[in-house]
């Protein structure tokens, strides 16, 4: 959209990521160093569901994020919020919560993954 942005509290669980999102985040003007300082990627330091909320980097303007899609896909286990890889799409929900509270939300950008909104068994 041609608008400046810096790029914070990033998560995967996927660290193959992490040459992409560099390459990707320098293309927009972002230092190394900032780089490396927001993104969280792998099994570990990727996982949003054991991030303590208040340590997210803030002031936060819009929210961008895509929730794991098998918990609802056609495709997938559509076991809804009863799979466990469903809290994420809940944990993303309550960062944007906590986030409208601390102030400075703007938006929320959230894929459409078909059937979120339907609990299909």
């Amino acid at each position: 959209m041609g608008v400046g942005a810096d790029t914070l509290n990033c998560y995967d669980l996927e660290p193959a990521y992490s040459s992409y999102l560099h390459r990707h985040l320098r293309q927009l003007g972002q230092g190394v160093d900032s780089i490396a300082a927001q993104l969280h990627l792998g099994r570990t330091a990727g996982d949003i569901t054991k991030v303590a909320i208040p340590a997210l980097a803030k002031p936060i303007d819009f929210v961008v994020s895509g929730p794991p899609c098998p918990p609802w896909s056609a495709l997938g286990s559509k076991k809804s919020l009863d799979d466990r890889r469903g809290k994420v799409f809940l944990r993303v929900l309550q960062w944007c919560v906590y986030l409208i509270k601390a102030g400075g939300l703007i938006g929320v950008i959230l894929e459409n993954v078909i059937g979120v909104l339907h609990n299909v068994q």
